[in-house]
């Protein structure tokens, strides 16, 4: 008798630690700062007085009676949808997931920096006083800064800075496998919008489980199955991406070939087009070397990918070559 495994698929970016879990999150709003509505449509102020909360109240409140029922979300959500639903197939697939994240609300990702408030000015370094406990007083207190503009170490992190819930993002379409010891694969399936799906084993023991997904890193788990449904949960990082051009003084390099290696294998490598602009998408985060050659040089580049990034590099053989 086939024996089931229910999965979970959400956006690694979204899972709190253990121990943060049970602590209410606590979300401080500003009339300045862009709002993430409960739907994910971003509210970004017009002006300085712009109250972006209540301007998606305003709208979700269909009877204007200052309270908001489900049906009149249910509306707001339905709306919204709609917007983002761009072959009004009834589903959000991953390319149209994909505009969402970069064009429509990329406020979500997870390394978009949290916004200054109005007239703070954005960090400056300070002056040389010749005092080694001071330059390190003072690169310690920046580094801190840093870490908590981009909500690293605990701090709440993408969408979760401004909106209203703080709720794992499921991973839609999602393809998931599972694999027995001898490497077959025994079923597959796809996750649905709520990133949930199921799977069916053929018989008990030890299986693996394999998860992939479009802009996501994909994800293995081991597991047991018995007569009871296994239940489990993949977080799957976001991927990350590098993009930039490669120029010869003040002309556009085409044709030139642009690699990048980890740990010495190659990872991805292109080529670079008329206009010389090259881009790698779907990499892991971590450390890279990316090496750019062609008739006029080369360039070498150690680049650091944080889960989600997207970053640009942008080289030029000629002084690359001279520098040399």
């Amino acid at each position: 008798m086939p024996l089931a495994v229910l999965i979970a698929a959400a956006a690694a970016a979204a899972a709190q630690p253990e121990a943060q879990r049970s602590t209410p999150i606590i979300v401080k709003g500003h009339v300045w700062a862009a709002f993430i509505s409960p739907m994910g449509e971003p509210f970004r102020p017009r002006g300085a007085g712009d109250d972006t909360l209540a301007r998606w109240f305003n709208q979700a409140d269909r009877n204007q009676d200052g309270m908001l029922t489900a049906d009149e979300m249910l509306t707001d959500a339905d709306r919204f949808f709609a917007t983002l639903d761009t072959d009004n197939n009834g589903e959000i697939d991953p390319d149209e997931l994909a505009h969402y994240e970069w064009e429509v609300a990329p406020d979500v990702q997870v390394n978009s920096r949290t916004r200054r408030s109005p007239g703070q000015p954005s960090p400056t370094q300070s002056k040389d006083t010749g005092d080694t406990q001071s330059r390190r007083h003072e690169r310690d207190r920046q580094r801190a800064a840093e870490v908590d503009a981009l909500g690293i170490g605990g701090a709440l992190q993408g969408a979760a800075r401004y909106p209203l819930l703080n709720i794992p993002e499921p991973v839609a379409a999602a393809v998931v496998a599972l694999v027995d010891p001898r490497g077959r694969e025994v079923d597959t399936t796809k996750t649905a919008t709520d990133g949930g799906g199921e799977l069916r084993a053929p018989h008990g023991g030890r299986f693996l489980m394999i998860a992939s997904a479009d802009h996501y890193q994909p994800r293995a788990a081991l597991l047991t199955v018995e007569e009871r449904p296994v239940e489990i949960a993949l977080l799957l990082p976001r991927s990350a991406a590098v993009t930039g051009a490669v120029r010869a003084g003040d002309e556009a390099a085409a044709g030139v070939s642009v690699v990048v290696r980890q740990e010495r294998e190659v990872v991805d490598e292109s080529a670079t087009d008329r206009d010389g602009n090259y881009r790698f998408d779907d990499l892991a985060e971590g450390v890279y070397v990316l090496t750019a050659a062609g008739p006029h040089g080369a360039a070498v580049r150690q680049i650091t990918l944080e889960e989600g990034a997207d970053v640009r590099f942008d080289v030029d053989l000629l002084a690359d070559d001279a520098a040399r």
